[in-house]
């Protein structure tokens, strides 16, 4: 017997299930980097985590990679193959971020969450939930997944490769597929400067480092030319700061999530 709200159709043993009860699946590729230290630094009080996700790969990359070969043009004596990364913008190179973030808005399906943790809240309570920064580690990059896949999401994780401590016998790549294996199909760590993707998301998530060590340090020395690329992104965004939570839609879809202790306290496990 057909079951209620199925319909056969007529002389074929096909089942036609209604428009509005089919589940369309998409397919992403997620990749991830981060930046700052979990364990206790007085001089980074950051931590964050940067997830920037898509379906179609080929035409953002191709973009990138054109760029790239621009920058190594124009910069031939390079004492080691280039890579974009927020912390090595300089007087040298700076342009050619502005000419990487104007490729990226052009392609408004690409999506940015940034997951930043302050180690100084007084509700971070480091030891008391883990024990070593490579299991927290695992576990806020969990969090960030789950909280970035719609219902019928599907995601193969690329992230930056972090080295696992002999001590632990966990394997990043196990232990963040197994968090949703119906919706984590694969997860894979790779060298940065084998990923344009990790590169891009490396500097988004810097620039929001930027910020937020800008707002909350007092007499820092404020590099000039990096806030001009931080300053640039903001416009773009239509945002004033990129130190607190926020959430824009367009040109793209791009999210600051201050992570809140207290309130999920449940989720600081690994």
């Amino acid at each position: 017997m057909i079951q209620e709200g199925l319909k056969r159709d007529k002389g074929l043993s096909t089942i036609i299930i209604p428009h509005e009860e089919q589940k369309i699946t998409k397919k992403y590729f997620g990749f991830l980097d981060d930046t700052g230290v979990l364990g206790q630094d007085p001089n980074q009080r950051f931590f964050g985590l940067g997830l920037l996700k898509l379906e179609e790969t080929a035409p953002f990359y191709q973009e990138v990679a054109k760029l790239k070969d621009r920058v190594v043009s124009f910069l031939p004596n390079l004492k080691k193959p280039f890579e974009f990364k927020f912390n090595e913008i300089n007087k040298s190179n700076y342009r050619f971020y502005y000419d990487l973030l104007e490729i990226y808005f052009s392609f408004p399906n690409i999506s940015v969450c940034i997951f930043v943790v302050d180690k100084m809240d007084i509700n971070f309570d480091f030891p008391k939930y883990f024990i070593s920064s490579w299991e927290a580690y695992i576990c806020y990059s969990k969090l960030l997944i789950k909280n970035n896949l719609g219902a019928n999401d599907e995601i193969c994780i690329i992230a930056d490769f972090y080295q696992k401590p002999n001590s632990s016998n966990k394997y990043y790549e196990t232990e963040v597929k197994s968090c949703n294996l119906s919706q984590i199909y694969n997860v894979c760590m790779i060298e940065s400067h084998a990923s344009l993707y990790v590169q891009m998301i490396d500097v988004l998530i810097g620039a929001v480092n930027f910020d937020f060590r800008n707002k909350f340090y007092k007499n820092i020395q404020i590099n000039k030319i990096k806030k001009g690329i931080v300053d640039y992104l903001k416009k773009k965004l239509g945002v004033t700061s990129l130190a607190k939570n926020i959430t824009i839609h367009k040109p793209n879809y791009f999210s600051v999530w201050l992570f809140d202790p207290k309130n999920n306290a449940s989720y600081q496990r690994s």
